[in-house]
């Protein structure tokens, strides 16, 4: 009995580790080696960095725009406003093909926009779309007019 009192009231065996200390060196070590290390390797890549010009290069020519618009039941007419020519009518598909190929051979690199009427079917701007593409646009912005928020008020006349 005297043998038991001893062992429970001395210092006995440990029935868990403490990894508190070991976790802040841990973690003082990673703080170190983040702080360092970009350092040391900014010091050991060598590159040669091409050089940028400043100044933005900007598109002074306008954008072609299309305009969808519905004249009559079941009859769309394409406005086409060109750098060249405002507002001339084309028809067709075929006349609308066949003027934006021409502008795109002259300008591959023109950017278009294409807007339409609510009241233009959405099978008539798919239509539309595929004569724009067919004719060498790939690239090309669809406008569309901005829906007033609740509460905001317009900054435009």
């Amino acid at each position: 009995m005297i043998k038991s009192r001893a062992r429970s009231s001395g210092l006995g065996a440990i029935n868990g580790i403490n990894i508190t200390p070991f976790t802040d060196v841990c973690l003082v070590l990673l703080i170190i080696f983040l702080v360092t290390m970009p350092k040391i390797a900014a010091d050991s890549i060598v590159l040669n960095l091409p050089q940028a010009d400043p100044t933005p290069t900007v598109d002074k020519t306008p954008p072609i725009l299309i305009h969808v618009v519905a004249d009559g039941v079941n009859n769309y007419v394409f406005m086409v406003s060109d750098h060249d020519i405002q507002n001339f009518r084309v028809p067709s598909y075929n006349e609308l093909y066949v003027e934006l190929k021409k502008d795109f051979t002259t300008d591959p690199k023109q950017s278009l926009v294409l807007k339409a009427d609510k009241a233009v079917p959405y099978q008539t701007m798919i239509d539309t779309i595929d004569t724009v593409r067919k004719s060498g646009f790939v690239d090309f912005g669809l406008a569309a007019a901005k829906t007033p928020v609740p509460g905001e008020t317009s900054s435009s006349p």
